[in-house]
């Protein structure tokens, strides 16, 4: 609280009073705040941001608390970031913020949320047998290893074959080129897709000559 004594004299120079005015501190404002990315799968850390700093009419000093919440529980985070470890699918976070001056006085609190979405699996290594196939051969395409699942999902996989026109039937089961789809000095390609149960991840591609 700030006192100020003021001296009145009417615009008469030789009679004059003095008053006391009373200015109680200002709290600041409150900030405005953006969790970012705005859509975060689990691979992302999330961080809570100052979109718009508080302001202190009394120009005080502003610091900034920050409380978070995992699915409307409390969470034991103080700070502005929650890393990519501490994050599973489909959880639900929420970031509040406050303001207090040096005086202590504190601003009504800030909020974002977002959602944690799913994070699709890696690529898989794929190798092809037998590794110099003739038009005498079915060819089969195989993970040598497994693509990664940043979610801990199980992960099946997608194949797909491919020559310079595009997808070609096989002619078998879908990990496996018929030789009688093949002809001598074709290109071909195995495309191999890890699919998580929502989510495709990128192609591992295998292109390989038929001789």
């Amino acid at each position: 609280m700030l006192t100020l004594l003021l001296a009145c004299n009417g615009g008469n120079t030789s009679d004059s009073s003095d008053s006391e005015v009373t200015v109680d501190p200002s709290a600041p404002t409150a900030p405005v705040v953006s969790i970012q990315p705005a859509s975060p799968v689990t691979a992302d850390d999330i961080v809570c941001t100052i979109a718009t700093e508080s302001t202190d009419a009394d120009g005080d000093e502003i610091t900034y608390t920050y409380e978070w919440l995992k699915n409307n529980q409390p969470f034991d985070e103080t700070g502005d970031t929650i890393t990519a470890d501490q994050t599973t699918a489909a959880e639900g976070w929420m970031c509040t913020v406050t303001a207090t001056d040096s005086t202590g006085l504190a601003s009504d609190p800030a909020s974002d949320n977002v959602g944690i979405g799913n994070s699709p699996p890696g690529v898989p290594e794929i190798a092809i047998d037998p590794e110099a196939p003739t038009t005498d051969d079915d060819v089969v395409c195989f993970v040598t290893v497994d693509a990664d699942d940043p979610d801990g999902h199980d992960v099946t996989y997608q194949y797909t074959w491919l020559d310079t026109e595009g997808e070609v039937d096989n002619g078998f089961a879908e990990d496996t080129m018929s030789a009688s789809k093949t002809s001598s000095g074709q290109l071909l390609a195995c495309q191999v897709n890890a699919f998580d149960g929502i989510a495709y991840g990128e192609a591992a591609v295998l292109e390989f000559t038929v001789q």
